[in-house]
């Protein structure tokens, strides 16, 4: 763990950061005993922000290989505390070129962190170090705060600049004033003209600090924290050579925009009386809350947004309450984000000038022609909605086709996702019956072969046009979907040893629960960070923190009306765990297992609804080398339980957990995936029978009776050390029933049209993951 600078203008920075963990800092090239896992780099980017430091991303890589390349695989994270790293500039980001030149020069385990902008077309963005008390645009004085802002407008981006560099200043001349009563050649004139050129500098400062504070609406605070590590390593802030791993939706940062301006607008003016104070204290901090929430989940568009905005708006109406106070000013405070999101949505134009190559393709071809009828006269809606509410809609539902890849479209998926809206006017809207008939009768196949592409020429340096268009076909080899919240919860990178002998976090989180949300708002970051205290820790351990609904039935999905204990306690593990490093997570475990029930005997010991065996099974399934450890070496197991026991142990109260979390794995490639302890929620018109398959899969139908034979296709690929060995596998299980039970479809319709069913992608999808561990380099498709 170490902070570099490369400039000497960002030593200042580099030490603060150091200070706030008690990490070393060094410039940049100065020697290293072997690779850490993590390192940090302060450092400016140029006005093309094409380099950091005065290096292009493939010199900053080479440099970098070449001094600290040792142990390559050792590296797991590298942090850019850099203003415009991730700035996004005619479609790539700078974080992203070094992701690609650090992958090229073999530090294949890495990933990449830096702040990202919101979306394309920022006028400019500015991450900016605390690095001595007081100082900083954005009014905190802890050392070590970083903080980070996005511009709507280039002057107010000019003017924290001119501000940050006086600071710089002033900071310089004290510096210059000690250099010289150290060298013993400080006087009376020196010390004045000092004094003049810093009471001139403050001066303007101040000037400065006014017309900033009349224009501030323009500036989104986006983040102000000590713990930068864990915000840098959010989806949207992670970079890999393939591509982002997530991206904040340009309709969130307009909604926490427009509440920024709203909360500026309430608090008065120097000599201003305030009506009813306590009034604007409440709304000031339900504008917090809000913009809180959105924070929360920053993939959500502007349709997801709105419905969010809903909710909270008629929380308080649930019980038939009139909305007076705060709620009235819900509405005043909500209402212009709603209509502002809808607007700018139903204007947004689309590039339709092309021909569609695939089903995904062809359905957003579709769906553009449909708004322009949308926006005809010929359209009215007889609803409650206005029409630009529906124009907006269809705008939304294009872009996150958009978003998607076509190996993630399903076309039944998507067909019966929009007939569960029950919204006949929007179904007319796009013409659903037209497109329908249009997807059966195409030919266009579900994706195209991945080739390489051109990247778009760029204003940047020609070896960043190299490292362009390496990312460009990357990206679209690679390129995964960001349209679901499901996905956004993904751990960090493990070594290459850890990725051949466990299995992968899971990818595809479940939904979380009101209280597992509640939870998470306040001991998320410290689990995250691990610095979670002992105190905190039995609360969670506490079986009463996790509340069971009022009734439950086990043929009915997991909801907030609808769970028990263990649900509650297993549905926060999967929303958390994963965003969790392993090493973090191994010592949770450690410290939970030795705090939990320090009352009971070995026969009572986590015998009833525990956090502890829930965490513990998580580790199991995703890293049991790791979880092993604790069987071995972990105080409290040792002192209850002999060697024989803790097997015992594990089997009867960690096993059940286990094969929970295998069940959540297989959602990564099988979204149905169900047994008999966890129903599927779906009917199906043609249900899938296993009365003809072998004896240990008769017992079960529909979605449970393909998961089961996707789990067992699953060991036999994961049980191939050779692409021959694989090739020959796929072969052998495509010509069994199990597989024709696969291919089969349980609806009509996707029987009528021949469609792919989702269990034979799931299947290609384990394949595709298999191949690319056995050759990562020149994989080729069986598929």
């Amino acid at each position: 763990m170490t902070v570099m600078y490369i400039d000497q203008a960002d030593k200042p920075s580099a030490e603060a950061l150091a200070g706030v963990d008690g990490e070393s800092f060094r410039e940049f090239g100065e020697k290293l005993s072997g690779t850490p896992s993590e390192i940090t780099i302060a450092a400016h980017t140029d006005e093309t922000r094409g380099k950091i430091g005065d290096m292009t991303p493939r010199e900053f890589a080479q440099q970098f290989s070449k001094k600290y390349g040792s142990q390559k695989p050792q590296l797991k994270h590298l942090y850019l505390i850099s203003c415009e790293a991730g700035l996004m500039v005619d479609g790539q980001t700078l974080a992203q070129q070094i992701a690609l030149e650090m992958n090229q020069q073999g530090f294949t385990n890495l990933e990449v962190h830096a702040m990202a902008a919101p979306i394309e077309g920022a006028t400019g963005m500015r991450v900016e170090v605390v690095s001595k008390e007081g100082l900083g645009t954005g009014g905190v004085s802890a050392r070590g705060q970083v903080s980070v802002f996005y511009y709507e407008s280039k002057e107010l981006e000019e003017i924290d600049e001119r501000i940050a560099a006086i600071d710089a200043e002033i900071l310089g001349i004290y510096k210059e004033g000690q250099e010289m009563r150290r060298k013993g050649t400080d006087n009376p004139d020196a010390v004045n003209q000092r004094q003049s050129r810093i009471a001139a500098l403050e001066q303007e400062q101040r000037t400065l600090e006014q017309q900033r504070a009349q224009s501030i609406a323009q500036r989104i605070d986006l983040v102000s924290t000590t713990n930068y590590k864990s915000v840098m390593r959010e989806d949207q802030n992670t970079f890999l050579p393939t591509g982002p791993k997530g991206v904040v939706h340009q309709d969130l940062v307009s909604a926490i925009g427009l509440l920024q301006k709203q909360r500026k607008s309430l608090i008065p003016q120097e000599g201003e009386k305030v009506k009813n104070p306590g009034r604007s204290l409440k709304a000031i901090g339900y504008i917090d809350e809000t913009i809180h929430k959105l924070k929360e989940n920053p993939r959500l568009d502007g349709g997801e947004i709105i419905d969010l905005l809903r909710r909270m708006k008629e929380g308080e109406n649930e019980k038939g309450k009139k909305h007076t106070g705060t709620s009235a000013f819900k509405e005043y405070v909500l209402n212009p984000i709603i209509e502002d999101l809808t607007k700018k949505a139903a204007t947004r134009s689309n590039n339709d000038n092309f021909e569609p190559r695939t089903k995904r393709e062809l359905v957003i071809k579709h769906l553009m022609i449909q708004k322009q009828y949308a926006q005809s006269d010929q359209f009215q809606p007889k609803s409650k909605l206005s029409k630009q509410e529906y124009i907006a809609r269809v705008q939304w539902d294009i872009e996150r086709l958009q978003r998607r890849s076509d190996s993630d479209f399903n076309p039944e998926e998507w067909i019966q996702s929009i007939k569960d809206r029950q919204d006949d006017v929007y179904q007319n809207a796009i013409n659903m019956k037209h497109l329908e008939t249009e997807l059966g009768a195409s030919r266009l196949p579900d994706k195209l072969e991945p080739r390489a592409t051109k990247a778009p020429q760029s204003k940047r340096s020609t070896s960043n046009q190299a490292a362009s268009s390496r990312l460009a076909e990357s990206q679209s080899m690679f390129r995964r979907s960001s349209s679901s919240i499901d996905e956004s919860e993904t751990a960090p990178l493990l070594s290459s040893s850890q990725r051949r002998s466990e299995p992968k976090p899971v990818t595809h989180a479940p939904k979380p629960l009101s209280q597992t949300t509640s939870l998470i708002r306040v001991y998320g970051k410290k689990l995250r960070d691990g610095s979670i205290s002992d105190d905190e820790l039995r609360t969670l351990l506490t079986e009463d923190t996790f509340k069971k609904s009022s009734q439950f039935d086990n043929k009915k999905p997991i909801s907030d009306n609808n769970h028990r204990t263990l649900d509650a306690m297993r549905n926060f593990v999967g929303v958390i765990a994963p965003s969790i490093a392993p090493e973090i997570l191994h010592e949770l475990n450690d410290r939970m297992l030795n705090l939990a029930d320090q009352d009971k005997l070995p026969k009572t010991y986590l015998r009833n609804n525990s956090l502890a065996k829930v965490m513990l099974a998580y580790e199991t399934f995703h890293f049991p080398d790791s979880a092993e450890d604790h069987y071995r070496n972990n105080k409290r197991l040792s002192t209850l339980f002999t060697d024989r026991e803790k097997i015992g142990f594990q089997e009867t109260l960690i096993s059940p957990n286990v094969e929970y979390f295998s069940l959540q794995n297989m959602k990564r490639f099988y979204t149905h995936a169900a047994d008999w302890l966890n129903p599927s929620n779906r009917t199906h018109s043609f249900e899938a029978n296993g009365d003809h398959l072998k004896k240990e899969l008769q017992e079960f139908k529909g979605d449970a009776l393909k998961t089961s034979i996707l789990k067992s296709f699953k060991k036999e690929l994961d049980n191939c050390d050779s692409t021959d060995d694989l090739k020959e596998t796929v072969t052998r299980l495509k010509e069994t029933d199990e597989y024709k039970t696969l291919a089969t479809g349980q609806d009509r319709t996707t029987r009528i049209l021949g469609l792919k069913t989702s269990s034979v992608k799931a299947f290609e999808q384990m394949i595709a993951e298999k191949e690319k561990e056995l050759e990562p380099a020149n994989s080729k498709r069986l598929n």
